[in-house]
């Protein structure tokens, strides 16, 4: 239409023309300040890396609370991450499982005498974790104690 419009009226036509290429570039820079480019992506990117940094900085402090306490020994803590990581699959350092068990692990007899031994009835007691017997030659998940099943694969070992 362009060609059309100088050609027929000249200057006039040009000029209709640069308005209306003005008014499309207007349109679209508002459209693109409208829009969450890659400013607002780098931005949620960073907000994201500060909350994984201050969760990384509880746990290390739970986890040193935790062996600090007697608690927990750091064997038992890297056996039961092992176990957890190989949960979903693949032992990959990653973990995207439920964060709670749907039931309880524990035995009727043993959450009796859980319950017994309870210093502070408000508290829950600290678990106590078998030690890591070794590695389940199906699947190479750590075994606690003396489990005669893999955690992991479910296997039988004796």
């Amino acid at each position: 239409m362009g060609w059309l419009r100088y050609f027929f009226l000249g200057d006039f036509g040009q000029q209709l023309d640069l308005h209306q290429h003005e008014a499309d570039i207007a349109k679209l820079k508002k459209q693109l300040d409208t829009q969450k480019g890659p400013v607002a992506t780098k931005d949620a990117l960073k907000a994201l890396r500060r909350e994984n940094d201050e969760l990384k900085l509880y746990v290390v402090a739970m986890l040193r609370l935790l062996i600090a306490k007697k608690v927990a020994t750091v064997e038992e803590i890297r056996a039961l991450v092992d176990i957890i990581d190989r949960e979903d699959g693949e032992a990959d350092g990653r973990y995207e499982g439920e964060i709670l068990p749907k039931t309880s692990t524990l035995g009727k007899a043993e959450a009796q005498s859980d319950k017994g031994t309870r210093a502070d009835k408000h508290r829950a007691p600290a678990p106590q974790f078998p030690p890591v017997q070794g590695e389940c030659p199906a699947c190479g998940a750590a075994i606690p104690g003396n489990s005669a099943r893999c955690p992991s694969c479910d296997i039988a070992l004796k």
